[in-house]
């Protein structure tokens, strides 16, 4: 339902919940988002679903709601909105300015828009006050790897990695009420589907960093018969890396799974071939990749970084 025909109460709650402004249009915006590495225009969707309006309302009911803002946050992503998104995220940290959740979604969009800088100090803020987030932790990684802080990145995820072997956080965790949209690093030490995650990233920056024998370890401890369903695009890489999958049944078995999984999974295959000196096989898979319209995905987005970073080598 378009908000042209919303009924005039709960488009008036909806202009209040945005600070005198309507909620946003079923319709994508005319111009793009953002201007991708390679120069191309990267555009918004429509919110078929009216998720953005459902958001809007519940907000306009508690505006001072941090759960409701980041909702609303996150009903504009869903529909590649980042511009507005960042916009929902920075009135929630006016309002609550040391609740990392905010920052770690607004960094997340930061991403999404390549503007990685801004990510950085984002999520940089967040792990400050919640060192122990594995959401805040995952993008942070990804800021650092998309910068080629690479050591970083791989030390940030062990860091995490090492809250689920302490049992003091581990007791931590037993003891409280995560709210929502929180998980935390202690989580990974049963979850197999946000390891696999984390560890696709790390074998990445430690093979970037130039730790490769630290890579082959990691790799060499991954087993088959794992709990990965969200993320077993990041686990097929891995068993790739490991040798227990070849290329081709691991590419098969991503594009079937759809774009998202190929772009997700493919990333790492390129990197692998990229870092193994075949540049020619890896800029095929970037190529391949950055083809598609998965661009807020995270492979994707890294892909146009190399590409763009192959395209014009620094002096």
């Amino acid at each position: 339902m378009r908000l042209a025909r919303t009924p005039f109460v709960i488009v008036a709650a909806l202009a209040l919940a945005c600070g005198g402004r309507r909620s946003p249009s079923v319709d994508a915006p005319a111009g793009p988002e953002a201007i991708s590495l390679l120069g191309v225009p990267l555009h918004a969707i429509r919110d078929t679903a009216g998720l953005m309006a459902r958001a809007d309302a519940e907000l306009a009911a508690d505006p001072n709601n941090v759960t409701r803002i980041i909702n609303a946050g996150i009903a504009r992503a869903a529909a590649r909105r980042f511009n507005s998104a960042i916009e929902m995220f920075t009135r929630g940290i006016e309002k609550y300015p040391d609740e990392a959740r905010l920052y770690r979604f607004r960094g997340h969009r930061y991403l999404s828009l390549r503007r990685f800088d801004d990510a950085v100090r984002d999520l940089e803020r967040a792990a400050s006050l919640d060192s122990t987030n594995y959401d805040i932790t995952y993008q942070l990684a990804l800021a650092y790897y998309l910068t080629q802080r690479y050591a970083d990145a791989a030390a940030a995820i062990d860091k995490c990695m090492g809250f689920a072997e302490n049992a003091k956080w581990q007791a931590v965790e037993e003891a409280r009420v995560n709210p929502i949209w929180y998980r935390s690093c202690m989580s990974l030490k049963t979850d197999d589907d946000g390891r696999v995650a984390m560890l696709d990233w790390q074998y990445r920056s430690l093979r970037r960093a130039g730790k490769h024998a630290d890579a082959r370890r990691l790799a060499r401890a991954v087993r088959e018969g794992w709990t990965v369903r969200e993320n077993a695009p990041y686990y097929r890489a891995l068993l790739f890396y490991r040798g227990i999958r070849d290329e081709t049944s691991t590419l098969d078995s991503l594009s079937a799974s759809g774009e998202l999984s190929f772009v997700t999974g493919a990333y790492g295959v390129a990197n692998w071939h990229f870092m193994e000196g075949d540049t020619t096989r890896a800029r095929a898979l970037f190529e391949r990749i950055v083809g598609g319209d998965q661009w807020p995905a995270f492979g994707f987005i890294a892909a146009e970084v190399d590409l763009a970073r192959m395209r014009s080598p620094k002096p």
